[in-house]
């Protein structure tokens, strides 16, 4: 009879571990889809494949193929732009101005969402340079 008991207990405890790692599985593919549909931002290329983070959501990173001159004030302003059109952004700034220190720790935008959007959409942005390169990466979340 314990046998039997312990049998079912442990059944309901995996089907249930089941549906929770589905369930987390489905928010994070959400988002990867939202992630997917998003344009290149000018003058970037995407680099590597869409990343799994936090909060189940989906990381793009683009690349810059040159090295930023100038506080990289070409590509925030590009990056602001590119920021600013995407469906459930309400607005975008880039706060560290001419201080590029941030660059090697990354420099993040603040993004304010449109308060009735639901639908996946930009949570966060960041440049930091990597190996001489810039780097943008985007977070999606639903």
């Amino acid at each position: 009879m314990f046998l039997a008991i312990a049998l079912v207990v442990g059944a309901g405890y995996l089907l249930d571990s089941h549906a929770a790692d589905n369930s987390d599985n489905s928010t994070y593919e959400a988002n990867r889809g939202g992630a997917d549909t998003l344009s290149i931002p000018p003058g970037f290329s995407r680099g590597a494949a869409t990343t799994h983070i936090d909060h189940d959501w989906a990381r793009v990173t683009y690349m810059w193929p040159d090295p930023c001159v100038n506080h990289c004030a070409k590509q925030v302003t590009l990056a602001k732009e590119w920021i600013s059109r995407e469906q459930g952004v309400a607005r975008v700034d880039a706060f560290w101005g001419e201080d590029d220190s941030c660059l090697n720790d990354g420099c993040s935008f603040t993004i304010e969402r449109v308060p009735s959007y639901k639908d996946q959409t930009l949570q966060a942005a960041e440049f930091k340079t990597e190996g001489n390169r810039l780097s943008f990466r985007v977070d999606v979340g639903g």
